[in-house]
């Protein structure tokens, strides 16, 4: 293998396996306290692949399917579970507010599935991009973010 395909391919191989290392990273994390491993925050200036993947996968709620379940009425002769597949979150708008926040909405179908979004915003905000959150843009100027479902 030619040494920069190897490059590309090792740096890949690393962003992809970060990527799902978050919660190794905070170990026991309650919202407030530092992580467990700190040596192993994604930093977009020594790692950008790691970095823009990792973000990548926090916006991906777009046209992601959830089943929805609804049992049988009572009193109905009907015994049969009905259920669908539909997409909660039609698209997520990514733009900078300031120089220094980054703006993020996940753009939902109705009220009830942006509200409970929301409820986990709260914790994934903290996660990941707190000042000990998981992902650390700060060498781009990017501090904040202003994450919001709705």
């Amino acid at each position: 293998m030619y040494p920069l395909r190897q490059f590309v391919v090792e740096w890949a191989t690393i962003a992809i396996c970060m990527h799902d290392m978050k919660s190794v990273y905070q170990g026991k994390f309650r919202l407030g306290t530092n992580p467990e491993r700190p040596f192993m925050r994604v930093d977009f200036e020594q790692d950008p692949l790691s970095a823009v993947l990792c973000l990548a996968d926090f916006l991906q709620d777009f046209e992601r399917h959830h089943a929805l379940f609804r049992p049988p009425q009572q009193g109905s002769s009907d015994d049969v579970v009905h259920f669908e597949f539909v997409p909660l979150c039609q698209k997520v708008v990514l733009k900078m507010k300031s120089p220094q926040t980054m703006m993020i909405r996940f753009r939902h179908e109705n009220y009830s599935s942006a509200r409970s979004k929301n409820h986990h915003l709260i914790h994934e905000h903290q996660e990941l991009f707190s000042n000990v959150g998981y992902l650390n843009f700060s060498s781009l100027g990017i501090h904040e973010f202003d994450i919001q479902a709705e």
